[in-house]
């Protein structure tokens, strides 16, 4: 049966190869170390310190993960990666390259899910008002191109976000975490978030970008 941890490892091995994709067009995101100027936290410096996000010239380190080092980047036990990663190829939302032994995203069939499916499986509410990470329209890939006509945002409860916004249970309660010091996640999260809870023209615009990113893969 899917987890809600297995979108999260399904959606870090996506923003794993939308880095080497955007790092070969010089579109690399900002360095881990200034992410808190824009992304709605509060950056921890010895935390920033001991986080890695290396790339060979190729791009090739990045995609060479271990169980360990996703266990580190998510916020996950090792083995809570491995049986997610093991349940999204049964579903068919990761799947074996033909010349490689680490699993990758299957982009089509978890583009379908996430736009089609995932609100109805993992439903989710509105909860408080409360501090918080922006997520949905309020995160930085949406919110210059939406206007919120003065609600209030939707944001992930953390204490370490400088944000106050309707509490809004994120996919698995390892996000705020996860999303730290990577921004293509965060991106693909907050997009995934629109999806979920949005209106209907938010819900087209994350779409369209969600399909863009995933295109990409």
């Amino acid at each position: 049966m899917l987890k809600s941890q297995d979108i999260l490892i399904s959606l870090k091995l996506c923003s794993l190869h939308l880095y080497v994709e955007r790092r070969k067009q010089d579109h690399a995101p900002a360095p881990a170390a200034l992410l808190s100027a824009w992304a709605g936290w509060e950056a921890d410096p010895i935390e920033t310190a001991q986080y890695e996000m290396r790339f060979d010239p190729a791009g090739h380190t990045l995609l060479e993960w271990t169980y360990a080092t996703l266990s580190k980047r998510v916020g996950l036990s090792a083995s809570e990666c491995n049986q997610a990663v093991r349940r999204a190829l049964y579903c068919g939302l990761l799947r074996k390259p033909r010349n490689g032994i680490r699993p990758v995203p299957s982009s089509k069939a978890l583009k379908e899910f996430l736009v089609h499916g995932l609100k109805y499986v993992f439903p989710g509410q509105e909860g408080i008002l409360a501090r918080g990470i922006p997520t949905g329209f309020a995160a930085p890939v949406l919110a210059s191109k939406l206007i919120s006509a003065g609600e209030h945002i939707y944001v992930w409860p953390d204490a370490r976000g400088n944000a106050t916004g309707l509490t809004l249970e994120p996919i698995h309660k390892a996000v705020p975490f996860a999303v730290r010091y990577d921004p293509i996640l965060y991106e693909l999260i907050a997009l995934v978030d629109a999806i979920r809870f949005g209106k209907l023209r938010e819900v087209k615009i994350a779409t369209d970008e969600l399909t863009g990113a995933l295109g990409n893969i």
